[in-house]
Order: C-alpha cells, then structure tokens, then sequence
C-alpha cells in the first residue's frame, strides 16, 4: 500500500504480521458482504490474504466521481462504503444514496463489467 510506504516503522513489520494487521483493518468491512463472510468462515488464511493484497483504501471528497457511466474498468474493482456516502445515479435516471456497509459494483469482481450509471461522493 502507497500510504504504508510513507510510514516507516511498517516497512520493518514482517509480512505474516502485515497480513494480520490488514486482515483486522479491512475484514469487517467485508465480511458485511455474504461471499466474503463465507469465505472468511471456510477459509481465514485466504480472507487475511485476500484482505493483505486485494484490498485498497481510497479517498473521496464530496462531489468526486468513483466511475461514470459507459466506463469499462480496466482493473476492475468493487466498492465499499466505509465512511460518508455515496450517490448512484442509473442510467434510466433511478438514484440510490449508498452508506455505511454497503458495496457496488459486484459484478466487475466475476465478469466484463461496463458501468451502468456514476457514482460520486456525497
């Protein structure tokens, strides 16, 4: 992670104890999810990794687009809400306000995904 780059003293933490220390960051945040919360109850040596290398914290200010509509992802990821929230608006005009353990974009995670709608900080 760029953020744990910047602060020394985590460059000289072990990797099991870095898997560890992001496994108790993040996994909460997605075992609000029922794959996730599966996967962390049939196999918790695969949700820390999974919490260690495929999860990023990402910083949004009010007004900041998450992805827009008609976007193909070219490193395609799904969302979770874990401060503030999000608006979704469809492309058909519905809007969805999304908060606090809540997700989007599923489906990037399984198929080609296009973005159907954008999604911007509230």
């Amino acid at each position: 992670c760029k953020q744990e780059a910047a602060v020394e003293l985590l460059t000289s933490v072990s990797e099991p104890l870095r898997r560890e220390i992001h496994f108790e960051m993040f996994g909460h945040m997605l075992t609000t999810h029922h794959f996730f919360r599966h996967l962390a109850d049939v196999s918790p040596a695969l949700m820390k990794q999974v919490c260690h290398v495929a999860v990023e914290r990402m910083q949004l200010s009010k007004g900041d687009v998450l992805f827009s509509e008609g976007e193909v992802p070219q490193h395609p990821h799904m969302y979770f809400v874990s401060r503030g929230a999000m608006q979704y608006k469809h492309h058909m005009g519905q809007r969805h306000r999304l908060h606090v353990g809540t997700w989007a974009s599923e489906g990037a995670l399984w198929t080609t995904w296009m973005h159907h709608g954008s999604m911007f900080a509230k």
